[in-house]
């Protein structure tokens, strides 16, 4: 999952807010955050 992980770290960055970072990589916001806080 690490990878996942940092393909949606890198997301977070691009689109500076959690709710669109989460809408492009097609998951929700709070699985979003729960997956950067395991990271």
């Amino acid at each position: 999952m690490l990878i996942r992980q940092l393909e949606y770290l890198v997301a977070l960055a691009r689109e500076k807010h959690f709710a669109h970072a989460a809408e492009r990589c097609e998951i929700s916001q709070p699985a979003l955050s729960l997956a950067l806080k395991q990271l």
